[in-house]
């Protein structure tokens, strides 16, 4: 019986897409929509001819298509009938398991919309969006060719992306298990005869209920590899778990994630990989203490279909074993290795569940994958001294591109006032602004390293830290941390760069230099002439105060243009990282508004341009 069912009609443009798919080739209407009170409300069932069958795909198969009552807006959906539809899961599907008691199909919806080469690749036409009868026309060609390349076996070519069956539907716990593999860590993995062992991991800093997994050893303690997390946790929050590393795909014909220990243990024995000898393994190797053990159960994968392994998958399962009660064992057995093994092999009973844990993988390049730095500037060490309202936003535009390794300095705290044009919140007021700045940054991403000094430049630690650095950018807009800066020799040559803004952020002054020690008295020689129209400005306008008590005039400037000059800044320190300067350069982006209206930023090579206005 339909849920939440109540008396309505579908649209008229469901009827008329109804009746355009009456006159589709190879599909047959077998009845009208129905609402069935779910997200996607109108379902009816249509019956497909497959011009090609096999093993998995009958002549004929029945499903339901489900549209939204805004239809031709929303999705379109294609699922396998309960009765007559297909069930086994293939590549480009959803897991295929049967779903709600309440729905007549099953919960393998088709992945039509994908840009797959079996489905056209990416010169297939563009979906019809807002065209009741093309739009149904197009997904039911795109479901008999779907049909048709899975009863072939061409779901998946060489050359497409490797992709893994779906794991959605199957039973989660709260923990989060994040790894981080890639190709760089392949050749520990080859360089191994082990294929099971311990691996140790720790709850993440964010977020909450994450764990990641820092090292990966041998039973005997030999090490395989470390994480590449830069959070080091507290030895005491360290936890056990074991990993196991089977051979090829555990994956189910034609596409599936075994649900069962019954297909892990089909697999395994295609695979010549002996599930239970494996868990007497684990057994003999975890102590009977334990209330849960993680167990990251992995496989080679490549990139792309055809080509070789590239990186190891993990996913990761809650492996039963004691559970605290009152001290007491389960169902009578012995708190020992004998009583283990048997609660092991009631728990793995071939019809229960897997279950699984959700596992994400965190590698640095799948984390950037959406838009990074080249790498020359993802592998420098920056330090920023002074993260107020630039700063801080030049910092998390550097961590959010990629950049790593991080010092930054400041001695003043966050007020109530910063707030308007500062990345830190109400969170985070009256903590120190490096401090805060820090702790912002390292739950932007994991593989940061950051370190924050309490201080104002030139501390004894911030010169320090300051030499190893190969990017020191100022963002103090002070003349005397300038001074500082020129009377300092690093043993390290690095690119300097100092960021200022101009009166309400009109302006921003970016000058780069490379070298042992800052060229204060360049630095002053080009700036000289746009201070003077910088103080003309001032002085025409009127003075801000942020309120009664000590008087202080502000420098006002409205957080979008501090946010447009960060950016711009992080396109000036990407270049001149890719080049450095042959000799100090100041170099000056001026706001441009014609009529009014903001037209983008002028670049000026100051040097040639400075002087009184």
């Amino acid at each position: 019986m339909p849920n939440g069912n109540v008396p309505r009609s579908p649209n008229s443009a469901i009827v008329v897409a109804l009746n355009a798919l009456r006159g589709a080739a190879d599909l047959k209407v077998l009845g009208t929509p129905v609402w069935f009170g779910t997200d996607n409300g109108w379902a009816f069932p249509v019956e497909i001819v497959a011009r090609v069958s096999s093993d998995h795909i009958p002549p004929v198969s029945r499903w339901f298509i489900t549209l939204s009552d805004i239809y031709p807006a929303g999705e379109v959906c294609y699922f396998p009938a309960k009765e007559g539809g297909i069930t086994c899961t293939f590549p480009h599907q959803a897991l295929n398991i049967s779903g709600s008691d309440t729905l007549p199909w099953r919960k393998g919806k088709l992945c039509l919309e994908s840009q797959v080469r079996s489905l056209g690749g990416y010169d297939f036409t563009e979906e019809p969006f807002g065209d009741a009868e093309l739009r149904m026309l197009w997904y039911a060609e795109r479901a008999s060719q779907w049909i048709k390349a899975a009863a072939e076996g061409t779901l998946l070519r060489p050359g497409d992306p490797f992709e893994l069956p779906d794991y959605r539907g199957l039973a989660f716990s709260a923990i989060h298990v994040v790894h981080d593999e890639g190709p760089a860590s392949m050749s520990a993995w080859t360089a191994t005869m082990e294929r099971i062992g311990r691996i140790f991991f720790a709850p993440c800093p964010p977020p909450k209920d994450a764990v990641a997994v820092y090292r990966y050893e041998t039973f005997d303690g030999r090490s395989i590899r470390e994480g590449s997390w830069r959070y080091k946790p507290p030895e005491t929050d360290i936890r056990e778990g074991v990993w196991w590393l089977w051979p090829g795909p555990i994956i189910l014909e034609p596409w599936q994630a075994p649900v069962t220990w019954r297909d892990l243990s089909g697999l395994g024995i295609r695979l010549g990989v002996d599930l239970i000898g494996g868990f007497k393994t684990i057994i003999s190797h975890i102590s009977p203490k334990v209330d849960r053990v993680i167990l990251l159960l992995g496989f080679p994968i490549p990139r792309k279909v055809g080509e070789a392994n590239s990186e190891i998958h993990w996913k990761a399962i809650d492996l039963p074993v004691f559970r605290p009660g009152g001290g007491k064992a389960p169902h009578g057995f012995r708190k020992n290795a004998m009583g283990l093994e048997r609660k092991f092999q009631l728990d793995l009973a071939d019809d229960r569940a897997i279950p699984y844990l959700m596992t994400s993988n965190w590698h640095p390049d799948r984390l950037r994958v959406r838009g990074r730095f080249g790498e020359k500037l993802r592998d420098a060490s920056v330090g920023i001294i002074g993260v107020g309202s630039l700063g801080s936003a030049v910092a998390e535009l550097l961590a959010r591109g990629g950049v790593k390794t991080f010092v930054l300095v400041d001695g003043e705290n966050i007020g109530v006032g910063n707030l308007s044009r500062h990345v830190l919140t109400l969170h985070d007021l009256s903590q120190n602004k490096a401090i805060a700045v820090a702790e912002r940054l390292q739950s932007i991403s994991p593989h940061l390293s950051v370190v924050p000094l309490k201080s104002n430049f030139p501390s004894t630690e911030s010169v320090r830290m300051m030499d190893g650095i190969d990017v020191l950018i100022d963002c103090t807009a002070s003349d005397g941390i300038l001074s500082s800066l020129a009377s300092t020799w690093f043993r390290i040559p690095k690119l300097f760069v100092s960021l200022s803004l101009g009166f309400r952020a009109r302006r921003l002054y970016c000058f780069t230099a490379y070298g042992n020690t800052f060229p204060a008295a360049r630095f002053r020689d080009q700036i000289r002439g746009w201070m003077d129209k910088e103080k003309q400005h001032i002085a025409e306008d009127e003075e801000i105060f942020e309120g009664a008590g000590c008087w202080s005039p502000l420098f006002p400037a409205r957080y979008e243009d501090v946010v447009l000059a960060a950016a711009t800044s992080i396109k000036e320190i990407e270049s001149r990282v890719n080049t450095p300067p042959p000799y100090p350069s100041l170099v000056v982006y001026e706001q441009k508004f014609a009529d009014n209206i903001f037209v983008g930023y002028d670049r000026t090579d100051g040097a040639e341009t400075g002087g009184t206005s």
